[in-house]
């Protein structure tokens, strides 16, 4: 068989989600919202949102005769919409945390981040986001009208802000609905690419200090933008230029044509990827802290330089390609400790800023330094001020460079 076929057959096992998973994620959202809506009188309606909102999870139970598709049951994003609430979502997030806490069915995995509250209900984790419901008001039962509805205030409250960005951030879980019919409207060619994008994604190894909210989301985006550009429906190409876009991510500017960059990214230096259903959100901007955006940045560039080496390979017949295992060895990325200047951000993470710097220098510099004149000494030589200069400006490039 020829590579293209494996890959072929390969994708085929990367299914929409298996009806079980979908049945048992809906069930227990539904748990949950119920629950919630008991507690709470502004609770409205709900959406399981991300990939399996779309239907789009890898499959499972239907996977290749590898481990690589059926690890853990998948992650469900779940926005529930509140009437006359607003972002940010701190204090309703502490309530939702104080609710769980009394239901013994729910353990509560995640407190920390400022979007969602992470829980596990009979072992599926759930990421419940908060969001504004816009259209508590209209009494209609038309979903597509109800969705239109909602866009289009959630613009118009963007809009409205005086700061646009952090706006279109905090209102990007008001927008799931649409991001939902988007992804489920694409052709099944571009969910195929979808599928092999995320499946590439759970191979990458991130620390947990690096964990981040919607690289999923940005994964899927990317490969919608990649099929709208492949000809002939070329499932290898496709991924092929996906991946060539992940290894550039640090410089990728993405706008999709359904929008225009709003006046607040027009001079914006950084990663840009503009979410489809709402343009004032930048899908790649994953931390606020810099430090850990661009760790971030760089572990998803190396890790897609890595498999597209591999795939290079493959194509040109350096690597033996016979049957879909080996298709699943081109996808496994090996875990790495990252660079000096990674782990020296990891060791002193939570240090305030002014002090980092000191300790860095102290690290990088100040030690090598003391440990060579200590040589010296024992050898019976002298430093002088070449070697002290050659110390530093070496330190200095492990440091900027590696």
């Amino acid at each position: 068989m020829s590579l293209k076929s494996i890959f072929s057959d390969f994708s085929k096992h990367l299914a929409k989600a298996s009806k079980d998973a979908a049945a048992k994620g809906a069930t227990e959202a539904l748990t949950i919202f119920t629950f919630l809506r008991k507690k709470r009188n502004d609770v409205s309606r709900y959406v399981i949102a991300g990939c399996l909102g779309a239907n789009l999870e890898i499959n499972g139970n239907n996977s290749p005769p590898t481990d690589i598709t059926a690890t853990t049951p998948p992650d469900f994003d779940l926005v529930i919409f509140l009437k006359n609430q607003n972002p940010p979502f701190q204090q309703v997030l502490i309530e939702f945390a104080d609710a769980f806490s009394k239901n013994l069915d729910v353990k509560i995995v995640n407190t920390s981040h400022s979007q969602y509250i992470g829980i596990v209900i009979n072992g599926l984790k759930f990421h419940v986001f908060p969001a504004v419901d816009l259209t508590s008001n209209d009494g209609s039962s038309d979903e597509d009208q109800l969705t239109v509805t909602q866009r289009n205030r959630t613009f118009q409250t963007i809009i409205s802000s005086q700061n646009l960005v952090p706006a279109g951030r905090m209102y990007s879980s008001s927008l799931a609905e649409s991001a939902v019919k988007f992804m489920a409207d694409q052709s099944d060619f571009t969910h195929a690419v979808i599928n092999l994008a995320k499946l590439w994604l759970k191979q990458v190894h991130l620390d947990e200090d690096q964990h981040l909210h919607g690289s999923s989301y940005l994964m899927e985006c990317l490969a919608v933008h990649v099929s709208s550009k492949t000809t002939k429906n070329d499932l290898m190409d496709a991924f092929t230029h996906f991946l060539a876009l992940v290894t550039n991510l640090s410089k990728l500017r993405v706008v999709f044509p359904s929008s225009q960059i709003p006046d607040c990214f027009k001079h914006y230096k950084g990663p840009l990827v503009l979410d489809p259903v709402n343009p004032y959100n930048n899908l790649a901007i994953f931390r606020s802290e810099s430090a850990l955006q661009e760790e971030i940045v760089s572990c998803l560039q190396t890790a897609g330089m890595n498999t597209l080496w591999k795939w290079e390979a493959a194509k040109s017949k350096n690597i033996r390609v016979s049957s879909m295992e080996d298709i699943s060895t081109l996808f496994r990325q090996k875990r790495t400790q990252g660079t000096i200047r990674q782990q020296t951000r990891r060791r002193f993470q939570g240090v305030p800023r002014n002090m980092s710097w000191l300790m860095w220098f102290l690290v990088i510099v100040l030690t090598p330094f003391v440990l060579i004149r200590s040589l010296c000494r024992v050898l019976g030589r002298r430093m002088d001020l070449t070697g002290a200069l050659a110390v530093v400006l070496f330190a200095s490039y492990i440091y900027f460079y590696h």
